[in-house]
């Protein structure tokens, strides 16, 4: 490790020692957990970085709109769902054909929303959400 000196604005500093504490990891190492988090979104797939950027835009105006959150009522969850819908139709395009790779979580027949919700639920089982 290499000691290095960043000159930070106070308020966040205070939040970084904050989150620091809470997350155990201490001041450094929340700096060396953010720091890394940015470059690991750097690094995806820039399409999929501007899904992911839209899909929190779409939460956002779905909240300010709404006045609650897309998983607090069932009529912001669909709003989220029809939403999600319309960003996805932007990739329409192209080898819209089904891929041929093998997995063995599902038959080779299976259709796209059998696929999605079994990589769904594996992602959901793999990082589970935090209680509200």
């Amino acid at each position: 490790m290499t000691h290095a000196a960043v000159v930070l604005p106070t308020v966040l500093l205070q939040r970084l020692k904050s989150d620091g504490a809470a997350s155990g990891r201490g001041l450094s190492g929340e700096i060396r957990h953010r720091l890394q988090a940015s470059y690991e979104h750097e690094s995806r797939d820039p399409e999929t970085r501007r899904f992911v950027e839209w899909t929190e835009e779409l939460t956002e105006s779905i909240a300010r709109d709404l006045g609650v959150r897309w998983y607090q009522t069932k009529f912001a969850r669909e709003a989220m769902k029809s939403g999600l819908e319309v960003l996805i139709g932007e990739y329409a395009a192209e080898g819209d054909s089904v891929p041929d790779v093998p997995w063995s979580g599902y038959s080779d027949d299976a259709p796209p929303n059998v696929v999605g919700q079994t990589h769904a639920r594996l992602v959901v089982r793999a990082r589970p959400r935090k209680p509200r």
